[in-house]
Order: C-alpha cells, then sequence, then structure tokens
C-alpha cells in the first residue's frame, strides 16, 4: 500500500499529537483548572461552593444527599495527595459544549480515578456530573 505524501504527513501529525500528552481543547483545559478548584474545596470541607459552581444537572438532585457524598468521600479518603489527568473528552453541539476530565487521584487514605463533566465554557463553565469509583 502506497501513502501519499500529504496522507503520511497528516498521519505523522496526527501521531505526535497524540503522543505530546495534550491536554485537551480549550474547554478540558478549562475543566481542569476547574477540577483542582474542586479539589482545594473538597479538602476544605467547603462543600456550598461547590454546589454553587455546579450546573442544574447537580442543582437538581437533593442538595444534602450531594453533601453527604462529598463529606463520606472526604471522611474515607482524607485530603488530596495528588491528582493527575489520565485522559479526557471533549463535544462541541449547537446545544453547547461539555467537557469531561479523567483523573487519577491520590488520597491520604487511598487512590481512585475521578471522572468530572464541565458543561459551558471559560468562567460559565459549571459542574454537570462527577464519578469516583
Amino acid at each position: 500500500m502506497r501513502i501519499s505524501r500529504r496522507m503520511g504527513a497528516t498521519v505523522l501529525a496526527a501521531t505526535a499529537l497524540a503522543l505530546s500528552g495534550c491536554s485537551g481543547p480549550s474547554s478540558v483545559q478549562d475543566a481542569r483548572a476547574k477540577v483542582d478548584l474542586f479539589h482545594q474545596r473538597l479538602d476544605a470541607g467547603d462543600i456550598e461552593a461547590i454546589w454553587k459552581d455546579s450546573g442544574p444537572e447537580i442543582q437538581g438532585t437533593d442538595k444534602q444527599a450531594f453533601a453527604r457524598f462529598l463529606g463520606a468521600i472526604r471522611d474515607q479518603l482524607g485530603k488530596v495527595r495528588e491528582s493527575k489527568q489520565v485522559g479526557w473528552h471533549a463535544e462541541a453541539s449547537t446545544s453547547g459544549s461539555s467537557a469531561e476530565v479523567i483523573m487519577q487521584t491520590t488520597f491520604e487514605r487511598g487512590s481512585r480515578k475521578e471522572s468530572f463533566v464541565y458543561k459551558g465554557s471559560g468562567e460559565q463553565q459549571k459542574l454537570a456530573g462527577y464519578h469516583i469509583e
């Protein structure tokens, strides 16, 4: 099979991008910064600030249950020691954009994979989902 010079350059550029450890488009980079803020607030026990920075997907749930959920994570695992981005996914459509950031986080008493979903862009990004394994 013969690969044209143009196609070869495209494949090479795509491979270089994949190997460069790119953290993703700007929506993912914005979400990544919000993850750090989430962890700071969780460590401080400031669940109210996390709630206020969440979108309708979170705020449409029971606030006390959300607070108990995050409190249990903090009580069982302790404070965040290190968190490293291990994956991401971004989508954009006419109805808006979303960014998922997947983190491998080491807490005082264990390590877990976390998934954060943010909707919107820039300062308007709001937490739409949080999952921890």
